[in-house]
């Protein structure tokens, strides 16, 4: 085993040290779980020291709206507030920038895809 860095994350990740892959058949070793653990620490460091930068312009404490397009009357529209960005998963289970929303009226706090607000939602201030 040896360590590189991540060219598109920069964090230090694991790999074979004869053949230079996480997933080796060869030598029967398998370091994606820790990779991927180590990438997504490496973005959550990443979004935590450059807020606003690129994708996730969306600031802390900005409303939300998003619309109940199920054609039930009245619409249930889910109104919120940004309470900040965090690394998750996005439906191929890869890591993506995420907002942390609270909904209105409910003390939980959710993930969403952060391409999903930003294309999807309405934008209140």
């Amino acid at each position: 085993m040896t360590t590189r860095r991540d060219r598109k994350s920069g964090a230090q990740i694991m790999v074979c040290e004869v053949h230079g892959v996480a997933l080796c058949h060869s030598c029967c070793v398998d370091f994606t779980p820790e990779n991927e653990e180590a990438i997504s620490n490496a973005q959550n460091q990443k979004c935590a020291s450059a807020p606003g930068q690129g994708l996730g312009k969306l600031k802390k404490n900005t409303k939300v709206i998003c619309r109940d397009r199920s054609g039930r009357t009245p619409p249930n529209d889910l109104h919120g507030t940004i309470t900040g960005s965090r690394m998750g998963k996005d439906e191929m289970d890869r890591p993506a920038l995420c907002y942390v929303i609270k909904w209105d009226g409910d003390p939980e706090l959710d993930r969403v895809l952060a391409e999903d607000v930003e294309d999807e939602f309405e934008i209140v201030q």
